[in-house]
């Protein structure tokens, strides 16, 4: 966890946006690369195509697990869905884009690949489940089935491509945090800064925020809490102002900061201490109300203001 680290934040300090874009082609082949492989072999074990398709039970494509309702389920969705509309990763290749129509040919084009790819680890956990693996936790799937079926040379490469799953997450992350904080508060407040010393404070910011990042990490019970934590706090509020922002024509700087407060602030209120089935749902049903209420009166306020003489 340290040696990934340092390497993540060394690259992504030294390189920027350029780093982030090409690291993330060549991680991205190589998780392809990976599960592709991986695939082949759980296909192979399960006796081929037919029988490994066949092994897999009514009940692993129900949407609700037995043990949960429709509602928690739905909330853990929305996580994935909502939370992830306005996503850094995302937004950053859009706007760093040469033209609209580039950005909008990208976008439509990842989509594809994102749920063709996509449907790989998919495939492999409904066929892998009935393989009789010995887990400890539900984070040692992958790497205990790698470990399993494939030989000493290919498990090197998978797991090369679990770690190149993770950095190509991170150092996106990364760097959206060093230049929102280098953009929106320090410019403002040493606005006379000269271009290198801005790139200088933003790879500071990154090295900061490796070293938060690597705290909350090993503070995680499992991969999976991480990643729920990490997509939910703070996101309930985002998707809410941004699409409202853009289509309703209400609200303005109060409406926003009040509907991102409230979302962060419902989500951590609901989720911890009343132990709700959704609170993420609610926090944005929350959020929509806060726009749409600060909004209206931030727009009558304006318009008063425009009426005085």
């Amino acid at each position: 966890l340290i040696v990934a680290t340092v390497v993540v934040v060394v690259y992504t300090m030294m390189g920027g946006m350029f780093s982030d874009v090409w690291m993330d082609v060549i991680q991205s082949s190589i998780i392809v690369l990976g599960l592709s492989i991986l695939l082949y072999f759980v296909l192979q074990a399960a006796g081929g195509i037919g029988p490994a398709l066949d092994s897999i039970r009514p009940e692993q494509l129900s949407f609700v697990a037995p043990d949960e309702t429709f509602l928690a389920r739905m909330d853990t969705w929305m996580v994935a869905v909502l939370g992830t509309v306005v996503s850094q990763e995302a937004m950053a290749r859009l706007l760093a884009t040469r033209t609209p129509s580039i950005a909008r040919r990208a976008a439509f084009t990842a989509a594809a690949i994102y749920f063709v790819i996509g449907l790989i680890p998919v495939v492999i956990g409904l066929i892998g489940a009935h393989l009789g693996l010995t887990l400890e936790t539900r984070d040692q799937f992958l790497p205990v089935l790698a470990e399993e079926l494939l030989p000493p040379v290919l498990l090197v490469l998978f797991m090369g491509a679990l770690v190149a799953a993770i950095l190509s997450t991170v150092d996106g992350t990364f760097l959206t945090v060093s230049s929102l904080l280098e953009h929106n508060i320090v410019s403002p407040l040493a606005p006379n800064l000269r271009d290198m010393q801005r790139v200088w404070v933003a790879r500071i910011i990154v090295a900061i925020t490796g070293a938060i990042a690597y705290v909350i990490a090993t503070g995680g019970d499992n991969i999976y809490e991480l990643v729920q934590l990490s997509s939910s706090f703070g996101t309930a509020g985002v998707p809410i102002t941004v699409l409202f922002g853009l289509w309703t024509g209400l609200g303005g700087p109060i409406t926003g900061l009040a509907t991102l407060i409230v979302g962060a602030s419902i989500t951590a209120f609901f989720g911890e201490r009343l132990e709700l089935e959704a609170p993420f749902i609610t926090a944005v049903v929350m959020s929509a109300a806060t726009f749409l209420i600060v909004g209206t009166i931030e727009r009558a306020m304006k318009a008063e203001r425009r009426a005085v003489p």
